[in-house]
């Protein structure tokens, strides 16, 4: 009768085992499923480029966790917890990333706006004194006319 009893407890754990592994699938399976939806968000957004390593980074490793669900859903449930973090920090990283690219963007165009205005004034300064030196009125109001232009 033991042996039959051992039998039919270790039967039983298989099942259990068996059911509890398929909703662990099943679960991780869906968050699986929201992170490439994430990840299929930042790249429609035009994001990507601002996280390109992060990215390429996350996508390996869902698809290894992908992998992963199949054979060991356990272990796959614990690094989906881990990784489900990082997947959803992603678009806020990557919409920071961005805005400071746009500021970085901009104050280069500023500095070379400045640049350009520093230039002109330097030389319309240059051509002023040249031109305040010269004794001739007739050739003074010529240069002028052409400078205007």
């Amino acid at each position: 009768m033991s042996k039959y009893v051992d039998v039919r407890y270790e039967l039983e754990r298989r099942q259990r085992q068996e059911l509890f592994d398929q909703r662990v699938r099943e679960k991780t399976r869906g968050f699986i499923d929201r992170y490439w939806q994430v990840l299929a968000d930042v790249e429609s957004q035009g994001l990507r480029e601002y996280v390109d390593s992060e990215y390429e980074e996350l996508q390996g490793e869902v698809g290894r966790l992908a992998r992963l669900v199949e054979s060991d859903p356990a272990s796959a449930r614990d690094a989906s917890i881990e990784l489900g973090n990082r997947i959803h920090a992603l678009p806020r990283l990557a919409r920071a990333m961005r805005q400071e690219a746009a500021r970085a963007e901009r104050e280069a165009e500023q500095q070379r706006v400045e640049m350009q205005v520093r230039a002109r004034e330097e030389m319309e300064l240059t051509w002023q004194q040249e031109l305040s030196a010269w004794s001739d009125p007739f050739a003074r109001r010529l240069a002028f006319a052409a400078l205007g232009q």
